[in-house]
């Protein structure tokens, strides 16, 4: 499952990258056009949908990127055991056997490609968070050390005229800070103004007064800590940083445009000089307003302060990628892929000894339903990764009925036939998320499975009849039972399959009849293949 979230946040985190680039090398263009507001508002939604990485899946994927080495079988799957004997003496050596076996695997397992960069990922944003707090801490302290608060009353007179002017109700204390380059806004909590003086001209005072209220006011210190996490989560990907950067920059513009709002180009020129005089190199933080933000940014703030044409909204094309980047991550699915030498072939050779039923225990409580219930996962997970990934896999750790079996490599490559045809409405992968499970013994160690499970928002259901032999698992009869699937065409429709004879897969009659539909349907779907060629 953490796994599936880390391949979730990596498919938001390409699509939305592909979004960024495109406004990034189209923004000279857009911003002539259109008002910074938009952008202020589209960064922040991109955040969100970094931040919350749900993925509307549809029914067709159109790329499908594979991941290797992330599937290993259950420990719980391997028998290390051969006894023709049916006394209970040899029955516990059997089972102590088949214990100490199980530890050795728990001890020697290795962890997959996925789960290092799934710790990778988590160990990633930790350092990035942490990072970014020290940063904050030592600026912070910079800062306050030598800071007082400000005693100015022309400075605390301005600061309520425009409060009140903004509808700003709280009172916003003013620090002077020697350590401060430029007016800022610090705090998240309890947000405060730094002036790196009090010597301001009226006007600009004014013009320095109203903007950072009206960064208070829009709580742009929130905005960019929502940003400073979507960052965080998506460390691995420079395009994010790139968005970060650009939120700054449309932050400031957008700033801008509400301060100097239907003001005539005499007042813009007085508010970009006052911003120039004050231009000096400063060390900012994602948690603090900085007046100055760098020599690009400058630029750009520049022709936007003096630009006093009309710009559309821009609201139209704000929805629009807004739903493209809702939409644009079910295009693109990374699926967990096989590889062969995860499976394991350790198998008890059990296939000719089944003549020690007195040894069998009942399997009654929490802990061994639960083992059963996962075997029966694996065995779903399985045989659906091998459907998506097209590779063959061994399914001799679950089943023992020489029938069965080959009746299951047989319908696995007759799903991967159809798949490739795209005949398959399911959409198959090993990281299966499974629903409420039914489970209940309907005879001595035999248990009928009802498992519920869907990847990438396609489900279904799985029936399964597990029985248990001196406490090793096998798979009797199961039935996946989709309209089209192929156990449907071969042994029967949805409303006549029942899952509930231990005995099935040993009736000659039966298995001659599924195999017989099995290689007509082969032969069908040959012949559908060549016309497509």
């Amino acid at each position: 499952m953490t796994e599936q979230l880390f391949l979730q946040y990596l498919a938001v985190s390409l699509t939305t990258s592909v979004l960024v680039i495109i406004l990034y090398i189209a923004r000279r263009c857009i911003n002539q056009i259109y008002a910074s507001k938009w952008k202020y508002h589209l960064w922040f939604f991109l955040a969100i949908r970094l931040m919350i990485a749900v993925i509307f899946y549809l029914p067709d994927i159109s790329v499908k990127i594979l991941l290797p080495d992330t599937y290993i079988t259950s420990f719980k799957n391997v028998l290390l055991a051969n006894s023709k004997s049916a006394d209970k003496q040899k029955g516990a050596e059997l089972e102590s056997q088949l214990d100490s076996y199980a530890k050795v695997l728990i001890k020697t397992r290795k962890l997959t490609l996925l789960e290092i960069l799934f710790v990778i990922w988590i160990v990633g944003i930790c350092v990035f968070l942490i990072l970014q707090l020290i940063q904050y801490y030592l600026m912070k302290r910079d800062l306050f050390r030598w800071a007082q608060i400000s005693k100015n009353s022309e400075i605390s007179g301005k600061v309520s005229e425009i409060s009140n002017e903004l509808d700003v109700n709280k009172k916003i204390p003013v620090f002077i800070s020697s350590k401060a380059n430029s007016p800022l806004m610090i705090g998240l909590l309890h947000p405060v103004m730094i002036l790196p003086h009090e010597n301001f001209k009226n006007l600009d005072l004014s013009f320095v007064i109203r903007h950072e209220i009206m960064h208070y006011k829009r709580r742009d210190l929130w905005y960019k800590f929502i940003i400073l996490i979507a960052n965080a989560i998506h460390w691995f990907n420079p395009v994010i940083y790139l968005m970060r950067q650009q939120a700054n920059v449309d932050m400031e513009l957008s700033c801008d445009d509400m301060v100097l709002d239907n003001m005539s180009f005499k007042y813009r020129k007085a508010y970009l000089e006052m911003i120039f005089g004050m231009i000096k190199h400063q060390k900012t933080n994602g948690l603090t307003t900085n007046f100055f933000g760098g020599a690009s940014i400058m630029k750009e703030r520049f022709q936007n302060i003096l630009n006093v044409e009309k710009k559309r909204n821009g609201w139209i094309i704000f929805s629009c990628i807004c739903i493209t980047s809702i939409l644009a991550s079910s295009f693109v699915a990374f699926t967990p892929a096989f590889r062969q030498s995860d499976i394991s072939t350790t198998t008890a050779n059990v296939r000719e000894n089944r003549n020690y039923k007195e040894m069998e225990k009942n399997l009654t409580s929490d802990e061994n339903m639960e083992s059963i219930i996962t075997f029966s996962k694996d065995f779903i997970n399985l045989f659906n990764g091998a459907v998506a990934n097209q590779v063959t896999v061994s399914f001799e750790d679950y089943i023992f009925n020489k029938n069965l079996l080959i009746f299951t490599d047989k319908m696995l490559k007759l799903t991967q036939k159809q798949e490739l045809l795209g005949y398959n409405d399911i959409i198959y992968g090993g990281n299966n998320d499974f629903k409420e499970i039914e489970c209940n013994k309907i005879e001595e160690n035999v248990y009928y499975l009802k498992v519920p499970f869907s990847f990438q928002g396609s489900g279904m259901v799985c029936q399964l009849l597990v029985e248990n032999i001196l406490k090793h698992l096998e798979i009797v009869d199961f039935y996946f039972g989709t309209q089209d699937g192929v156990d449907t065409i071969a042994t029967g429709h949805i409303m006549e399959r029942k899952v509930n004879n231990t005995e099935l897969w040993n009736d000659e009659h039966w298995v001659n009849s599924v195999f017989e539909k099995m290689l007509a349907y082969d032969a069908k779907l040959e012949e559908q293949a060549k016309r497509k060629k």
